[in-house]
């Protein structure tokens, strides 16, 4: 819904609503071999999803001259709650031995994301803009997990595996964004402060970053479309929820995924410069140098070497160089050929 007020001001409301409910059965088989002996596991693992999403967003605009500036008032909520399921059996067959293993886990979680963003962008001519504003996030989580085996025909719960965690993320920021074109010279340069303070177990970071951009383009040739365009950024990537979760997800009964609730967030700085060609052939090249870079790598299991962990981890230092080369052709109105 969206109403306008009068010329100067409007409001606008959304909400939405889905649900999924989502089984995923696996069946799996592994044939482990050790001095000539085999030792066959068959494995059923029998999972349900459910999930409900809730979503609203509100948005207030307000005009404040005739050149097009506007004052914004932005707020969203989301909502997720998920309740997981696995039902597993396997058996265990080995020369003259046989072993059964019944085993279930679930897990309830309840995920919180809330922001409200004041923006203002001002515009004091048409070559002139400023772009400035403040924005808060709050990440909320909460799961419970129950594992539990069979013994002696009784559900045991397996505290080794079980866990309740919560994890609540709060961010505030501020940022300002300048933009002017000068003849041929076109720039735009901006930078944002973060705040973030994290809570939760095994949780608690507290961390002020920076983080400069810069664009400037400089015309070469206006009539052939020549161009020169250098860029500079730097951006954080925070772990995502799912990769700070500890809970076991178990793969095979040798391989099993899991998050690491101690993950540190990744900065990246990227730098490049463009070449453009009669306003669309591009020739860029680059470097990106991330620190704490999260990815996910194989391990053995600390108590059980036998068995592979799936886990996210905090790389050091990775670069990257690139070179990219974009050359679009309309040889007719049905034909496009776009390389790259």
């Amino acid at each position: 819904a969206v109403v306008e007020i009068d010329n100067r001001n409007s409001v606008g409301a959304e909400f939405e609503y889905w649900r999924n409910r989502n089984g995923e059965p696996n069946d799996t088989y592994t044939d482990f071999r050790n001095a000539g002996t085999v030792t066959r596991t068959d494995s059923h693992f029998d999972k349900l999803d459910i999930r409900n999403n809730y979503s609203a967003t509100f948005n207030y605009i307000r005009k404040i001259d005739t050149l097009g500036s506007t004052l914004k008032l932005l707020a969203d909520y989301t909502r997720r709650e998920t309740d997981s399921g696995n039902d597993n059996f396997s058996r265990m067959t080995a020369p003259g031995a046989t072993a059964d293993s019944t085993y279930r886990d679930n897990t309830e979680s309840v995920y919180n994301i809330a922001t409200a963003t004041l923006a203002l962008e001002k515009r004091f001519s048409p070559r002139w803009t400023l772009k400035a504003g403040a924005k808060y996030t709050y990440n909320d989580m909460h799961n419970d997990a129950l594992y539990e085996y069979v013994k002696d025909g009784a559900w045991v719960r397996n505290d080794n595996q079980s866990f309740t965690i919560n994890y609540t993320e709060n961010i505030a920021a501020a940022y300002a964004i300048a933009s002017a074109q000068l003849g041929r010279w076109s720039l735009v340069a901006g930078l944002r402060g973060e705040y973030t303070h994290t809570t939760g177990k095994s949780v608690g970071q507290d961390y002020f970053s920076l983080f400069p951009n810069a664009n400037v383009s400089f015309a070469l040739s206006k009539e052939k479309g020549w161009s020169l365009i250098a860029q500079y950024a730097r951006t954080i990537e925070r772990p995502r929820f799912w990769c700070l979760n500890p809970q076991r997800m178990q793969i095979s009964d040798y391989t099993y995924q899991t998050g690491n609730p101690e993950l540190d967030p990744a900065y990246k700085q990227d730098i490049s410069l463009t070449l453009v060609l009669k306003h669309k052939y591009t020739l860029t090249g680059g470097m990106t140098i991330q620190r704490d870079e999260i990815q996910q790598t194989i391990r053995p299991d600390a108590d059980d070497p036998a068995r592979l962990c799936l886990a996210w981890t905090n790389f050091d230092t990775t670069k990257n160089y690139y070179l990219t080369a974009n050359a679009p052709f309309q040889f007719t109105k049905w034909w496009t050929l776009n390389l790259n």
